[in-house]
């Protein structure tokens, strides 16, 4: 019987708690990430994990990471709605006046022999919006049905690589996108510091 009425007098109390506004338990929603307006749509806006990069990204691509081989461990993966792909890496590399060119040699060396359909398509400078120097590569793979493009940049022996990935018949819609995101790489307040 006293257990009873311990039981109701608990729960009383719990329902009077939950009627009380102070003490009403709301789920909390995740902030969303900051989202800007671009001539190509919404862009969100990724810090590499050294702090020393920035760069926009496409807001209504979803995170990916780990859900696909193309992913390559990169920090930040994204996939559109028609597969294709942006990636984010960053690596440490020797200090020196030509430190990226020799990086980018060995990459592309690297990525010829990776794979027995890969191929080598071109290699360019590049500048971006904020005057941040660096090289574009454009790749061939899957014997040829799949085009990669990748802007390299650096900072001191901190390189930075932002990729896209997508199917040949998809690679001209998809190139106007890769070139603004390109664009937008720039060094962080903190890089300058």
């Amino acid at each position: 019987m006293h257990r009873r009425i311990a039981l109701c007098l608990c729960l009383i109390g719990l329902l009077s708690l939950a009627a009380c506004e102070a003490f009403r338990l709301t789920p909390i929603e995740p902030t969303p990430a900051p989202v800007h307006d671009s001539p190509l749509g919404q862009m969100g806006r990724y810090r590499t994990p050294s702090g020393r990069f920035e760069v926009d990204f496409p807001a209504a691509w979803d995170e990916a990471e780990g859900d696909d081989r193309r992913c390559q461990d990169a920090p930040k993966c994204l996939i559109s709605r028609n597969s294709e792909f942006m990636l984010v890496r960053e690596q440490t590399m020797a200090r020196g006046p030509d430190a990226l060119a020799a990086e980018l040699d060995a990459v592309v060396a690297g990525f010829e022999n990776a794979t027995a359909d890969a191929e080598f398509v071109s290699r360019e400078p590049f500048t971006t919006a904020s005057g941040l120097s660096g090289e574009i590569l454009r790749y061939s793979i899957e014997q040829g049905r799949v085009s990669v493009k990748e802007l390299w940049a650096a900072d001191g022996d901190q390189a930075v690589s932002v990729a896209f990935i997508t199917w040949n018949e998809g690679f001209a819609a998809m190139e106007p996108v890769a070139d603004y995101v390109f664009s937008t790489l720039a060094l962080t307040n903190a890089a300058a510091e």
